[in-house]
This record gives structure tokens, C-alpha cells and sequence, in this order.
């Protein structure tokens, strides 16, 4: 987006996910940063440290908007794990933090996209 290029100045680094969809670099650190909470907390809760299980569950929240959509896609793709409901609330607490980081950093960025814009005309 033009907010992360005039943020980066000009130029900014993206990811390719699996599915094909792009991501930028500002979006995959605070994913990073969310899947590191994750994993810390299915160690305290299950007693086990698996980064590819908490990109699961993360990415398991991106079509939801509240919990109990959350917690429900959840239990249908993982129910296997027996999840506890303490341990569903405290992931869903990380992405929404999360999430209101990426919607201040892409404020900002867009903000400071439309100052550049205003500044050069």
C-alpha cells in the first residue's frame, strides 16, 4: 500500500503466504509478535511449544470478528486438542491487541501517506 512505501521510503518488503495473499513487512512483525504470545501460552496451558500450531490458531481468527466465532472455528479445526475455554479467551485477547496495533500502524502509515501527498502538491 502507498502508506507502508512513503512510510519505508518507497520501498518496502512483502511476504507471499501460502495461500497467495501478500503481506507486508509491518503486518508480519506484529503476526510474529502475536505468534510468540501464542506459543507461550499453549506451553503454559498444554504443556508443549509448537510455532507452526499457533500460526494455525492465529490464522484461524483472520475470518472472525468476535470470540465465540473464533472459539467455535477453533474447536471444528482443532477440537482435537481439547483446548480450554481460559486458553481460547487469552489467544483471542492477543489478537485483538494485535490487531489494534495493525489498525494504528496503517493510521499512521496512512496518515503520514496523505501528509507526504498534501506536502508535494
Amino acid at each position: 500500500s502507498s502508506g507502508i512505501n512513503a512510510e519505508y521510503g518507497g520501498r518496502a518488503t512483502v511476504r507471499i503466504k501460502q495461500d497467495g495473499t501478500v503481506q507486508d513487512a509491518v503486518m508480519s512483525s506484529l503476526l510474529e509478535e502475536a505468534k510468540l504470545k501464542v506459543d507461550d501460552l499453549l506451553e503454559a496451558y498444554m504443556g508443549i511449544r509448537d510455532l507452526e500450531l499457533a500460526c494455525t490458531i492465529l490464522e484461524t481468527s483472520d475470518d472472525n470478528s468476535d470470540k465465540a466465532n473464533f472459539a467455535q472455528d477453533i474447536n471444528d479445526l482443532l477440537g482435537d486438542f481439547a483446548f480450554p475455554e481460559e486458553f481460547i479467551s487469552n489467544v483471542w485477547d492477543i489478537i485483538q491487541t494485535e490487531r489494534a496495533k495493525t489498525d494504528s500502524k496503517t493510521d499512521n502509515s496512512t496518515a503520514d501517506s496523505a501528509a507526504d501527498n498534501k506536502a508535494t502538491e
